[in-house]
């Protein structure tokens, strides 16, 4: 029995044994941490705005991106994805939010981990919350009638009830109450006053007038039809009391009997000013008689459009910019701001202002090209685009809008003057028109008018056309010219003039024995002429016109055989007297018959030179036999 005994003792011993092998080989699972990650998710957002909104559930708003990698000790990517621990979780609060997540692994036998609140989490920005009220039609709070001499916090407000538009169950919001801007207001008349709404900081706050009544016998009244408010533009400086009400009917309540009185703008809400929207507009109705009825405040919705950029002057009224540059400015859309400016007017666009571009998109206020253009004399009207400045998020007041710039383009001054050249072989002159700088680049396309001596010379003469002038006498003349502009010529130019004194050329002649002083010479030249004739032989001069008419002039002496004239102006033939001119038959020349040779002939000029050598050498000759007498004597 004791051998059965330790035989079944080592039996059992062995079958433990035998099972050891088996829990040994069956291996823990890996516990993962955030050592194990790798690469962190990122998320997205479901709104199509790509905004996460306050109050809005996790689950509801925001995307896990399945770009998580998580790696165990061995290096080997663990398969699974991330999960937020709670889908329903909100955030009312303005600023960012914080969403827990974990990993789930595929084999959940291998892995563990990750399976704690607050593990990981992501962050989201979050948008504040605009709420929208649950009843269309009940979106002003009621209050309750106090009485005369009460404070407004003895009123309680009801109604108007609000909701989360992204997540319609979130608390904050439904249980939200309104409440008066300041309930220590005393009331003692029915009237309008600022309630608000606070749910949160992620939550946009609503205001809104009340009508609060005074408790009292007279009978209320109500409104039959009601009167409206026009569409308004945007003003800066408009306020409700400046809106206009038209038509409306009021009523006893409950009667219908119209009562007389007024609509205006509830006196609580005349100064609020008015941006671009749509608006509940507290208007009150006020009866002619206070004792046969209550006055009555209700809402007209209005609509507040964007206002047109505009130009104005310094008195505020619009206008047209207008500038005044010279012919030759190029106007170029860079410097539309400047042109603006000059204009002296101020763009009304609001604290931003507002830039310039052209209507096309792809083209110019100024010309086809950057570099603009340079408009002729006369008055152009440029359309362009004025754009408001606007800021990334902000809704602007005012629209883009057409306006259009008036440019008056005015002549350039421009200096002319008589240019000449004379006429060869005659005293007259050729004129034409030039530029009196002759750097410039002017061009006159007018024409010119050309006066002499206070008549017209010559007319419809262009710029840089030639004309010539032949001279009647001698004298002083007197040019002036006139222009006569084109449509919209680019140039003003002034009347000019010039002077010219002229003295003609006249024609001198001599006899044969004068040695020199013949030819053309101007009127009023001095004029040296000598006799080719002894002191002995020299009668003395004569002087005679055109006509043979013997003239006296200035400077003949007839005692000597060499004289200074000034040429008169006529021509004149000057001749030198001889007191022997009928003797000396000797054969000289003076005795050839020279046939047809006239004064004028060269032939006749060749002769009339060795004419005057024999004559000098016969008075040498002569001079000589005299000297030999005497010495004989």
């Amino acid at each position: 029995m004791k051998n059965k005994k330790i035989i079944s003792l080592l039996l059992a011993f062995m079958m433990m044994l035998s099972v050891v092998p088996m829990y040994a080989s069956a291996a823990e699972p890996e516990v993962l941490t955030k050592s194990n990650i790798t690469q962190y998710p990122t998320i997205s957002f479901k709104n199509a705005d790509g905004k996460f909104y306050a109050g809005q559930m996790v689950g509801d708003g925001l995307i896990i991106n399945d770009d998580e990698i998580v790696t165990d000790a061995s290096g080997n990517q663990v398969a699974g994805h991330v999960e937020f621990i709670d889908l329903t979780a909100t955030n009312t609060l303005s600023g960012s939010g914080r969403a827990d997540i974990k990993f789930v692994p595929d084999d959940a036998t291998s892995y563990t981990g990750f399976d704690f609140p607050r593990c990981r989490y992501v962050t989201y920005p979050i948008t504040i919350t605009t709420p929208v009220f649950i009843d269309e039609n009940d979106t002003i709070p009621v209050a309750t009638e106090v009485e005369p001499g009460a404070t407004l916090s003895t009123s309680t407000l009801s109604g108007a009830k609000v909701k989360n538009p992204y997540n319609e169950a979130e608390p904050k919001a439904l249980a939200s109450v309104w409440q008066w801007r300041d309930g220590s207001i005393v009331v003692n008349e029915s009237g309008y006053y600022e309630a608000y709404l606070f749910i949160s900081s992620g939550y946009e706050d609503l205001s809104a007038q009340v009508y609060v009544k005074i408790a009292s016998n007279i009978p209320e009244t109500t409104i039959s039809e009601m009167p409206v408010i026009e569409p308004l533009v945007y003003d800066a400086s408009m306020t409700l009391k400046d809106v206009v009400i038209k038509g409306g009917v009021a009523v006893l309540k409950n009667e219908g009997t119209v009562v007389d009185g007024t609509f205006s703008i509830a006196e609580s809400a005349k100064d609020y000013s008015l941006s671009v929207g749509n608006y509940n507009v507290p208007v009150t109705f006020t009866p002619a008689d206070p004792e046969a009825a209550l006055p009555y405040t209700f809402d007209i919705p209005i609509t507040v459009t964007k206002a047109p950029i505009k130009f104005v002057d310094e008195n505020g009224n619009e206008i047209i910019p207008e500038i005044t540059v010279p012919y030759g400015t190029k106007l170029t859309d860079g410097n539309m701001r400047y042109y603006i400016s000059q204009a002296g007017c101020t763009a009304v666009a609001g604290k931003d202002g507002c830039y310039y571009g052209a209507t096309d998109a792809d083209g110019y206020i100024f010309g086809t090209s950057a570099s603009g253009e340079a408009p002729e004399v006369g008055t152009h009207y440029y359309e362009f685009i004025a754009r408001p400045y606007t800021t990334v998020g902000v809704t602007s007041y005012y629209e883009d809008t057409v306006l259009k710039l008036k440019v008056t383009v005015t002549p350039v001054e421009a200096e002319m003057k008589l240019d000449t050249s004379a006429i060869k072989g005659t005293d007259g002159l050729e004129l034409w028109v030039w530029n009196k700088d002759t750097s410039s680049a002017a061009r006159p396309e007018g024409t010119f008018t050309v006066y002499l001596d206070g008549a017209v010379y010559k007319d419809n003469v262009k710029y840089g056309e030639h004309f010539t002038w032949q001279p009647a006498e001698s004298k002083t003349y007197e040019f002036k010219a006139t222009y006569t502009p084109t449509e919209n010529d680019p140039f003003t130019i002034a009347d000019f003039t010039m002077s010219r004194d002229i003295k003609l050329t006249r024609k001198l002649t001599a006899s044969e024995n004068i040695l020199k002083g013949y030819g053309d010479f101007k009127y009023g030249a001095t004029v040296e002429i000598s006799a080719n004739l002894t002191a002995e032989n020299f009668a003395g001069w004569k002087v005679t016109d055109a006509k043979g008419n013997e003239v006296t002039l200035d400077g003949v002496d007839n005692s000597k055989t060499k004289i200074t004239i000034t040429m008169p102006d006529y021509d004149i033939h000057v001749e030198a007297l001889e007191k022997n001119a009928s003797s000396g038959g000797s054969g000289g020349l003076g005795d050839i018959d020279f046939g047809d040779l006239s004064e004028g002939d060269s032939e006749w000029a060749i002769i009339n030179i060795i004419r005057n050598i024999i004559a000098m050498f016969k008075s040498f000759l002569q001079q000589l036999i005299e000297t030999f007498q005497s010495i004989g004597d």
